[in-house]
């Protein structure tokens, strides 16, 4: 017989057991994780078992294929066989690499057959209950993994643990005892774990990229999965790098398999992996910026702020209840020059135009424009208001209906006004050239309900003779030349990239539940500078939204990735391109190689590394003590949806400096990124 089809009989013989054993205990684990309703968010126990099942299968399947042949004294027997050293250890490696992708392919073929959408045959026998989706504004992960599919999902995540594989198999070949080879493979796992985990972050940017193949993306909160398993060239990279990390080690093992480390040396290992690993995890958040700056002017404000604009000099600052005028000329001490109360009024959003500052506000039972002459900025008026829409009782006590302020600005002239319905948006124009009360001359009305009523990223941005918006994950340009007769010039589909049968589908199924007489039909928005919120699950729609440079940037929620448009020609809006695995937070704002964005009551500066990403470099801030009274008590998740609500921070980013309002303060950043 061939000796090396007899080794391979020998060794798949040996392992038959241990890979039946771990299938069966994987698909078990993985059909109970699939339907469980744990305390758990979604989808969190499964990325959990995931991970628990890839890390005991390949430290099980790995560590115990030399060891085990040193500790029954038969590794002499096996070496006195007319084989090649290189041929043993190859093939006793592609055993134990069938019976890890076993185990894997085990576990999430039971979590795709426990899925809603694919678990009919459990949900017909009555097994079990089917579960509830409560309300959520993202989409479920059994919706991500259905549209990826078990093949790619399966290949990502085999390709990940068949690096902590050949490391366990490298320390079996340098121990003698079972319970020696567990330790020293476990450690040595988790060291890969690390390594992977940092390297990502901290490596060079020429390193980074490959060390973001080799990871597994998180299916419960970040969705770059769709982009890595459905982009095939990024997929058939990320199983590459795996196989040429664990073909190096391979090598080493070939190096190293007739040396048997001594017993001391190889708890010294172990010790000084258990040390390291400690050391690495008690370092700093590596995800923390580089660099730490505080304000060089700051003017503190004890009423509630909402927006700001730069104009020669001025800093005028609006209030919930007033207008401050501020001299900004000397960036190192700001002073206010002028101020006026109206505690009638409840301001949102900010336009200059000339000598006059544009708001709108609430009044009464009214929302429109309240008009504020800065001529003399040491003792700004308010003029007529020119109030337009009534502001109605909603379906409950604590709900109105009123517009949500999705789109304000100023350009040759007019005033544009963008207004959200429950059914309808509405582009309204007010001629301001004259200056007094602004007087309305159009209002374009897009009725498409179902393509923006779910979107909280709204994005509206007023470049020049055109406004750039997104239409829940449409991206279109209407066209301003003619004040008087603006049209919709243009939009293109920017929809999730890959396969979306199951995201269109529950783009129906929302549409349904929010027509009339389903359960969504009384929805409406809460107070114009919160988020909405459902009582339906919402499929996510286009994110944040810059512009500049002839490119509009776009966050895409599906995959996680913001999407760049070419909108030199404005009538043939082209995506051109993608910056993969970035999430920018509120206020995106993105000029050619740097971005900046908030992030709680921080902004931070962004640079682009060498294949396209953005990393975080620097970070402005008024202190740590500044919003410990919000943020005290509150876990990740609450922190950054209470701030969203609760804060109306924002920046400018302005020649050399940022302006910014970060909780009641107009603070004065020096610009990391000015010299780029």
């Amino acid at each position: 017989m061939n000796p090396t089809l007899a080794l391979l009989w020998k060794e798949g013989r040996e392992a038959a057991y241990k890979v039946a054993a771990g299938a069966g205990l994987a698909f078990v684990v993985g059909l109970v994780c699939a339907r469980a309703e744990g305390t758990l968010s979604g989808g969190t126990e499964v990325q959990i078992m995931s991970h628990l099942v890839g890390l005991f299968g390949a430290v099980l399947l790995g560590m115990d294929f030399i060891s085990r042949e040193r500790s029954r004294m038969t590794l002499p027997f096996l070496l006195c066989r007319p084989l090649d050293t290189w041929k043993i250890l190859v093939v006793q490696f592609t055993i134990g690499a069938a019976g890890l992708a076993l185990v894997v392919a085990a576990f999430w073929f039971s979590v795709f057959l426990g899925m809603p959408e694919t678990g009919i045959f459990l949900l017909r026998t009555g097994y079990f209950q089917d579960i509830d989706l409560s309300a959520r504004t993202y989409f479920p992960w059994q919706e991500i993994l259905a549209d990826v599919g078990f093949i790619r999902v399966w290949l990502l995540w085999f390709s990940f643990y068949l690096v902590p594989y050949s490391w366990a198999v490298i320390a079996s070949t340098l121990t003698d005892h079972p319970l020696k080879t567990a330790l020293t493979s476990l450690m040595s796992v988790w060291i890969a774990f690390v390594l992977i985990l940092v390297g990502r972050i901290w490596a060079p940017d020429i390193a980074v990229f490959y060390f973001r193949l080799l990871s597994v993306p998180d299916i419960v909160a970040d969705e770059e999965i769709v982009r890595l398993a459905l982009d095939t060239s990024l997929l058939f990279a990320s199983s590459g790098v795996a196989i040429l990390l664990a073909c190096g080690s391979l090598l080493c093992a070939c190096r190293v398999f007739r040396v048997q480390a001594s017993g001391r040396f190889q708890w010294v290992v172990g010790a000084l992996a258990i040390v390291g690993a400690i050391a690495v995890i008690g370092l700093d958040d590596p995800t923390s910026p580089r660099g730490i700056a505080k304000p060089v002017g700051n003017l503190q404000y004890k009423s509630n702020t909402a927006d700001m604009a730069l104009d020669d000099g001025l800093a005028v600052v609006l209030l919930k209840r007033g207008l401050s005028v501020v001299d900004v000329t000397n960036p190192l001490g700001p002073s206010e020059v002028g101020r006026i109360e109206r505690n009638d009024w409840r301001f949102e959003r900010l336009a200059l135009y000339g000598p006059r500052a544009y708001v709108w506000g609430e009044v009464r039972d009214s929302a429109g424009v309240a008009v504020f002459d800065l001529s003399q900025p040491d003792r700004p008026l308010l003029q007529a208001p020119s109030l337009f829409h009534p502001i109605a009782k909603g379906p409950t006590p604590w709900l109105r209906r009123i517009p949500r302020l999705v789109g304000w600005g100023v350009w040759d002239g007019y005033l544009y006004v963008g207004l959200l319905h429950n059914e309808f948006l509405e582009l309204h124009c007010f001629d301001v050239r004259k200056g007094g009360p602004p007087q309305r001359i159009q209002a374009l009305r897009i009725e498409e309900v179902t393509k923006h009523a779910w979107n909280n990223g709204w994005g509206m941005r007023i470049v020049g003779p055109h406004v750039f918006l997104t239409l829940g994950h449409d991206f279109v340009v209407l066209d301003l030349s003619d004040p008087g007769a603006s049209r919709e010039l243009s939009r293109i589909s920017l929809r999730r990239f890959g396969r979306a049968v199951h995201y269109e589908k529950m783009v129906e199924e929302f549409r349904r539940k929010m027509s009339p007489g389903g359960p969504g039909e009384h929805i409406t928005h809460l107070e114009p500078d919160e988020l909405q919120e459902y009582v339906v699950p919402a499929p996510p729609g286009l994110g944040p939204l810059s512009v500049g440079h002839n490119r509009a940037y776009i966050e895409r929620h599906l995959p996680r990735e913001i999407a760049v448009v070419d909108i030199s020609d404005p009538r043939k809006p082209v995506e051109v391109d993608y910056i993969p695995w970035t999430h920018l937070p509120r206020g995106m704002t993105i000029t050619g190689e740097s971005a900046y964005a908030l992030l709680g009551g921080d902004i931070q500066t962004y640079v682009k590394t060498r294949y396209g990403t953005f990393s975080r470099r620097e970070q402005q801030q008024l202190g740590t003590g500044v919003y410990s009274a919000y943020l005290r008590g509150l876990n990740r998740f609450d922190r950054k949806t209470l701030m969203n609500h609760m804060a109306s921070d924002m920046f400018i980013v302005a020649d050399d400096h940022i302006y910014a309002l970060l909780n009641n303060h107009l603070a004065i950043f020096e610009n990391p990124r000015k010299t780029e």
